[in-house]
């Protein structure tokens, strides 16, 4: 009877299961893929398990950390947490970078980057380790990492700034970006270049900072995704489509597929088609799915906590209802070490418990969304 209650409650708990982002990569790739509801874990064996939203704190709608390593650093329901490739959850104790303060993340050189939002002040965080780089009484929109600087999108009285950071914390020169910009003005880098997108009702524009200022070079009407590097050339996404940009001219790549995501690590670049998850090669076309969504297999229940396994069951169940898989069963196999057992990690760990009772208190809840223009 479970099941088939399970897939009439598929219907109504949001999108389709599919690929939306990456949220860590090593040497050969994605290593944690992330999904409408939940993650997918890359296996040594190349296969995909599912990680459920409860490891932290059953907000799946959330938006995951991003890392610029094999690690993966999520924003939890009430504090940071990361997952390294043997999918062990373990929270950092640190609240400040719980989910409902995060405005933005971003993967950087050698770190991950966020801008949090508190009454006082809008402040610069490096994700891991953490701590705080850089505050301003302003309202912050955006951040990204180029040339070994933090550049921060600084809204003063719907003027738009950009400071720039060191990675030490230390602020140094400001560029005012003369354009109709609005609050939702989102920085991003590049092939070695700034660009600026724009999020507004109905029109995106996305423009580019030159040696003369900002000049806008296209727009659209759906969510402009990029640019990225790919190679040392800009790729972007306009209105679902891959488009060079070379100087102030958009080229379409020719790629047929609607993309759905666009992320990229040192020169490698992926695109999100639904629901998969594609390398982009050089000349801009989607190669075959590195991630299948129809592929993923259950979680390793070994790696849950006793607290969240029903929560973890559950969630999967749902997933493999959507997916209309044969095996809606995730294995009940728990030999071996608890993840819950080891002393110093995993969600169940003296280092996870802070997770156990707001899931108890707040399982299921549906949070409104940021204070802010982007969740990724």
């Amino acid at each position: 009877m479970l099941t088939p209650l399970l897939a009439i409650a598929a219907l109504a708990h949001g999108p389709p299961p599919q690929a939306v982002g990456i949220n860590a990569v090593d040497e050969t790739g994605p290593v944690i893929v992330k999904l409408t509801e939940g993650a997918a874990l890359r296996r040594d064996d190349g296969t995909w398990s599912f990680l459920c939203p409860a490891l932290w704190g059953g907000v799946p709608e959330r938006p995951l950390g991003r890392s610029p390593s094999a690690t993966a650093h999520l924003h939890g329901a009430f504090a940071l947490v990361s997952i390294p490739p043997d999918g062990t959850v373990t929270a950092t104790g640190t609240p400040e970078l719980g989910v409902t303060e995060i405005v933005e993340t971003v993967r950087g050189s050698t770190h991950a980057w966020a801008l949090r939002r508190s009454p006082e002040l809008d402040e610069l965080w490096r994700v891991s380790p953490p701590e705080r780089m850089w505050t301003t009484p302003d309202r912050v929109t955006s951040l990204v990492e180029l040339d070994g600087q933090i550049h921060v999108a600084v809204m003063r009285d719907l003027v738009l700034d950009v400071v720039t950071v060191d990675l030490g914390g230390s602020e140094g020169a400001t560029e005012t970006w003369d354009l109709d910009t609005h609050y939702t003005a989102g920085l991003r880098s590049a092939a070695g270049q700034l660009f600026l997108v724009e999020r507004r009702i109905g029109d995106h524009e996305l423009a580019r900072y030159g040696p003369d200022g900002p000049v806008v070079i296209g727009g659209g009407t759906e969510e402009i995704l990029g640019p990225v590097d790919l190679d040392g050339r800009a790729l972007v996404a306009i209105d679902g489509l891959l488009h060079w940009i070379d100087g102030d001219v958009l080229t379409p790549t020719g790629a047929p597929e609607w993309v759905a995501c666009l992320e990229s690590v040192d020169g490698k670049a992926w695109a999100c088609a639904y629901p998969d998850l594609h390398p982009v090669r050089s000349d801009g076309q989607l190669e075959e799915p590195i991630f299948r969504i129809d592929a993923i297999v259950p979680p390793n229940m070994a790696r849950v906590p006793d607290a969240i396994t029903t929560d973890c069951d559950i969630e999967w169940l749902r997933i493999a209802a959507d997916l209309g898989l044969e095996e809606t069963t995730a294995p009940s196999d728990r030999t071996g070490q608890k993840a819950g057992d080891e002393a110093t990690g995993g969600c169940g760990g003296r280092s996870g418990f802070v997770f156990l009772l707001p899931i108890a208190l707040c399982r299921r809840r549906r949070s409104s969304a940021h204070d802010g223009p982007f969740s990724f």
